[in-house]
């Protein structure tokens, strides 16, 4: 509840005092967790605890500690403070982790160097996240990892390969449709990119139904042809009827 309260003024766009606030609940956390290093109980007073619970309430407040810093990555991307969320990341990553959360932690960390444009410390992160692996079979995370590190490179037919494998593993993946669509567009195949958006829409519309999707295919339509109003009329009636008025119909980019 403390970190739900914590997080709330993100959702009214108040990144910062978001940001505060997370700040001060992870001070209480690191500050419980030397309490109970020194033996103390967490408020700080004399342990009433055997040696076990103790280790118990440090794996606990250790956890605690872990989602605070994930919250506060979240909130640093959302107000785009890349460098602060390179800085949560690279901590967190040194924490006891099982191999699948490292790679996990590695692999945000190389998507936000490719945010900043830092291709050379994205690239040195995934190739380690791939010795990690040692040879074993490429998972859906690292497919994407390779798509987005060749879209960087502008290598937008590799990267569709990698997206489009990483699809077949989940096809409902709305994201990943998504990707493989930019790179159909950025490679000379724009109407290809429209049937591609246009049939994840018309076979899961309350999953595809996404503002950054909406606003792809508006796009990709005015880039198709002038007489893109009935179509992007279509999609507004697709969300009236899924998403209801909560919407925002901005992204049809309809006039």
């Amino acid at each position: 509840m403390s970190l739900l309260l914590a997080e709330l003024p993100i959702y009214w766009g108040d990144s910062k005092e978001a940001i505060d606030n997370l700040y001060k609940l992870l001070a209480t956390i690191e500050q419980i967790l030397k309490n109970l290093e020194l033996g103390l109980s967490e408020e700080g007073g004399q342990a009433k605890f055997t040696e076990s619970e103790r280790k118990d309430s440090t794996r606990l407040w250790t956890g605690r500690k872990s989602r605070v810093l994930i919250s506060i990555v979240n909130c640093a991307l959302s107000v785009k403070n890349f460098s602060l969320a390179i800085d949560v990341l690279e901590d967190l990553c040194d924490g006891n982790w099982t191999a699948e959360q490292l790679e996990i932690l590695k692999s945000s960390c190389g998507r936000v160097y490719l945010f900043l444009g830092d291709v050379a410390a994205a690239e040195k992160i995934f190739v380690g996240i791939k010795e990690l692996r040692d040879g074993n079979s490429p998972t859906m995370r690292e497919l994407i990892d390779r798509g987005l590190m060749a879209v960087a490179q502008n290598s937008f037919q590799d990267a569709y390969n990698c997206f489009k494998i990483a699809s077949a593993s989940d096809p409902s993946n709305v994201m990943l449709i998504n990707n493989m669509a930019v790179c159909l567009l950025y490679s000379g195949q724009l109407k290809a990119a429209v049937q591609l958006l246009e049939a994840a829409v018309m076979r899961n519309p309350i999953k595809s139904l996404q503002e950054n999707v909406l606003l792809n295919v508006s796009t990709l339509y005015e880039l198709h042809t002038t007489h893109c109003k009935q179509s992007k009329l279509q999609l507004l009636r697709q969300m009236n009827r899924y998403k209801g008025d909560a919407a925002d119909t901005s992204c049809l980019k309809l006039t």
